[in-house]
């Protein structure tokens, strides 16, 4: 298994043991650091990316992908979304405050 990582694009291609290929190409919303992103496999065919901004800041993307669209197969981890979304807001905050 392979995960290709560069600033506005992930390639990730695996195989099974009855030799079936596949490939999942994704041109993201906005540049990503390849550097500091990272991944790891689960069960079940599970791929987990950690994908880190190129310039952090407080602004969420609209979408993971460039074109709002999102694969059969992705999904949200919740969890992870309700914190990062309460950060998002404390950050807002502190913002608006310093104005």
């Amino acid at each position: 298994d392979q995960v290709e990582m560069s600033l506005q694009k992930i390639v990730f291609k695996a195989s099974s043991t009855g030799r079936k290929q596949f490939l999942l190409d994704l041109n993201l919303y906005g540049e990503i650091d390849a550097g500091t992103s990272s991944w790891s496999l689960g069960s079940v065919g599970r791929c987990t990316l950690q994908l880190k901004k190129l310039m952090p800041s407080p602004e969420k993307w609209p979408s993971l992908l460039e074109n709002g669209t999102k694969k059969t197969n992705m999904h949200i981890w919740w969890s992870k979304n309700e914190q990062y979304s309460k950060e998002f807001e404390n950050e807002s905050e502190t913002d608006k405050n310093i104005e």
